[in-house]
């Protein structure tokens, strides 16, 4: 990857006018073209089972990247744990190529690719202006640039926030780029960012914000609101139940009981008769008290209901 201002980038730019060379780009491999690399690599070293298992994890880590794959085999080589699948982690040098080149941006946009990398690996304009308290059409404008120097994101469409007109949506290159930029951000600083996208989520979809339970259920969780997040992972449980998701449903509401165990454990117990009722704001006496029940009483219930299902099917 090169800086805009990098003299190979220029040097390029001049031969391609004069048709003199011409970019090759690469394709992301697949994980029939990761088994092959291996396999002309590292056929003397192992069995096919072995290479076959280890071809898929460094393809789900790298998402094809052809680069990344090299350089992912390259440290494992060194590193003495080629079959160990377990141990597959981003190299040095491809962390340190991506500060880098991060660090050549300015302070604008470094501060702008922060919080999506907080939004997530695929962003809307909207909620990275909710994160920093700019306009849409500021951050907007900046990913833009972004997408077309092809720096960390690339443009993919748009999408429609219920109380606002259609706004961008971007998408980061690789995972390896969010996490980076997104273990750089100071923890308080992460926790803030969280916040602002979940509560000005939640104030734009109103009514509609089951819809986005699971991103609310992320967000909360993030910034350390424990009883939000649980709210939201039984809204979206709720919601895989009532499509048939048992599975999903299962795991929403199993980590649903993980938040509760950050909170005080309630005073009385309490039944799961209730707990599949609609969502309402009847009981609303106190976070820790009645409130903080019914949530564990929906997460038992829901358990119980996709457990029942998922055995007699």
């Amino acid at each position: 990857m090169l800086g805009g201002d990098h003299a190979l980038r220029t040097i390029k730019g001049e031969l391609e006018l004069h048709k003199f060379c011409e970019e090759l780009r690469l394709a992301p491999l697949t994980k029939e073209d990761v088994a092959k690399y291996l396999a002309m690599r590292l056929s003397s070293r192992a069995g096919e089972g072995s290479l076959g298992e280890l071809s898929a994890a460094i393809h789900e880590r790298t998402e094809g990247n052809p680069l990344f794959v090299v350089n992912v085999v390259d440290y494992l080589v060194e590193q003495g744990s080629l079959l160990d699948a377990r141990k597959i982690e981003a190299p040095r040098n491809i962390l340190q190529m991506i500060e880098r080149n991060l660090e050549r941006l300015t302070p604008d946009e470094q501060t702008v690719l922060e919080a999506a990398s907080v939004a997530g690996g695929e962003f809307s304009a909207a909620a990275i202006a909710a994160a920093l308290g700019h306009p849409v059409s500021e951050i907007e404008a900046c990913c833009t640039r972004l997408s077309r120097r092809e720096r960390f994101v690339n443009k993919q469409g748009s999408t429609t926030w219920p109380d606002r007109p259609v706004t961008a949506t971007f998408r980061f290159h690789h995972a390896l780029y969010q996490d980076v930029i997104y273990d750089r951000i100071p923890d308080n600083h992460r926790i803030e960012l969280h916040r602002r996208i979940a509560e000005r989520e939640e104030t734009a979809y109103g009514e509609r914000v089951a819809e986005i339970a699971a991103e609310l259920a992320h967000h909360y969780s993030r910034s350390n609101k424990a009883e939000k997040a649980v709210e939201y992972l039984g809204r979206d449980a709720q919601r895989a139940v009532s499509r048939s998701a048992f599975a999903e449903a299962l795991t929403r509401a199993r980590d649903s009981r993980l938040f509760l165990r950050w909170r005080r454990p309630p005073s009385a117990a309490t039944g799961n008769s209730t707990c599949l009722a609609p969502w309402s704001a009847r009981q609303r006496l106190s976070k820790d008290g009645a409130r903080h029940r019914r949530h564990r009483a929906m997460s038992e219930c829901v358990i119980s209901h996709a457990n029942r299902v998922m055995t007699t099917n």
